[in-house]
């Protein structure tokens, strides 16, 4: 009954649910692999400061994407004209209150 329940969190095309676990796997392997040095020399010999923060960070994703992955596909038809709306307005702001870096 409990892999079923699983399953169905998961449901959709499984090539997608793949690449979501192949990045955050690789994700953790380049965390780790370069920043175990600066994790040892500023944490006092705690190599795996990076890797739980990734960790952490990694599981809020997955459960924001699961969270989103389960809403009705009506709910963000029905908030799609406000979201663009603010994205114009944001982009009209940042046009003239932006801070020019180059």
């Amino acid at each position: 009954m409990g892999e079923k329940r699983f399953a169905a969190m998961f449901k959709g095309d499984r090539a997608i649910w793949a690449l979501v676990a192949l990045f955050m796997i690789y994700s953790l392997l380049a965390v780790y692999s370069s920043s175990a040095g600066l994790a040892f020399s500023r944490f006092g010999g705690n190599t795996s400061y990076f890797l739980r923060s990734q960790l952490i960070m990694l599981g809020l994703g997955l459960i924001i994407i699961i969270i989103t992955h389960r809403l009705s596909v009506y709910i963000y038809s029905s908030l799609a004209n406000l979201f663009f709306i603010a994205a114009i307005i944001l982009l009209v702001l940042t046009l003239f209150l932006g801070v020019r870096i180059n």
